[in-house]
């Protein structure tokens, strides 16, 4: 959807060491092949190649925009189901907010391609959440702010 290469998508992740980034190239290649998969179909991108997970999580996307919620992203999973639900929904954009950008490099594009820029730079490869625990507070906390900053006596 963004346009790379398998061999420039995938990164070191949690816990990766150099074959493993190799392999996980050679996984996403094979299937590539196997699916001839267009990056333009999202429900075709999600059954075959984003699991479970990523249909959930775009679901979300989806939904919370629908019910007029903003989306706090977390890492590069999120980022990219909601570059996913996009393709479902255009508008879903407006409704999106990029907590942080992680170590991943392929992170910094995915939100480009979001038209998005992080809160914050945690660098993170696997922070299970806390970037968007981070973001959504400083939110909150930006809007307690303004509430009270705008009140004359």
């Amino acid at each position: 959807m963004t346009g790379l290469g398998p061999d420039e998508a995938v990164g070191l992740g949690a816990g990766s060491d150099t074959a493993m980034v190799e392999r996980k190239a050679e996984i996403i290649k094979a299937a590539l092949t196997r699916t001839h998969t267009d990056p333009n179909d999202p429900e075709r991108l999600l059954a075959a190649l984003g699991g479970p997970e990523f249909a959930v999580l775009a679901g979300v996307c989806l939904g919370a925009a629908e019910a007029g919620s903003p989306v706090v992203l977390d890492g590069l999973a999120t980022s990219v189901a909601a570059l996913i639900a996009t393709k479902f929904s255009p508008g879903l954009h407006g409704w999106l907010v990029a907590s942080q950008a992680s170590r991943e490099q392929v992170h910094h594009i995915v939100l480009a391609e979001l038209g998005l820029e992080a809160l914050m730079e945690l660098r993170m490869r696997a922070g299970e959440g806390v970037g968007a625990c981070f973001g959504a507070q400083m939110i909150l906390t930006g809007l307690q702010v303004r509430r009270t900053a705008t009140r004359t006596c």
